[in-house]
């Protein structure tokens, strides 16, 4: 369930909301209500494929050096996929967008290996830019006061 509030005395119920740009929602599955990611990796995933045609067009005739900076910077950070809870249905989708937006910049035949690509580009896949925005989050976590007050207070609650 997402409470929405609108004011000091008013409280909603919603099943969608967006904060800060991100779709925050809530599915029910066995009579439980979760968090649900699917609309927020669909709409990035939409959003992938859009920036790499945004960059073939615009860029096709500039040198594959020029390609490769702009496709790590746009392309190359997902906003909020450290958030997500990814099961391997999931990650499918967005392995696959990630890695024919590296066709579509870089006009690569389908036939062609797509990890041989990425390292000759030196641009890390889907999996090292989850990876790695997960160990950013975590470490942000971790140098946090707050998260740092709450288990200080935590582990003296229980002493």
């Amino acid at each position: 369930m997402i409470f929405w509030f609108s004011s000091i005395t008013d409280l909603k119920h919603c099943d969608k909301i967006k904060y800060l740009g991100y779709l925050i929602s809530c599915k029910t599955k066995y009579k439980k209500k979760t968090l649900d990611d699917d609309p927020e990796i669909k709409k990035r995933i939409c959003d992938i494929y859009m920036r790499a045609y945004m960059i073939r067009s615009y860029f096709s005739k500039c040198s594959p050096e020029v390609k490769c900076k702009l496709y790590k910077s746009y392309l190359s950070s997902i906003y909020c996929c450290s958030t997500w809870n990814i099961n391997i249905n999931k990650e499918h989708p967005i392995r696959i967008a990630h890695n024919n937006s590296l066709r579509i910049v870089f006009d690569l035949l389908k036939r062609c290996s797509i990890s041989e690509a990425f390292v000759q580009r030196r641009i890390g896949n889907i999996s090292y830019i989850l990876r790695i925005s997960c160990n950013s989050l975590q470490q942000r976590l971790a140098s946090s006061t707050v998260i740092k007050y709450l288990q200080y207070f935590t582990l003296n609650f229980f002493i």
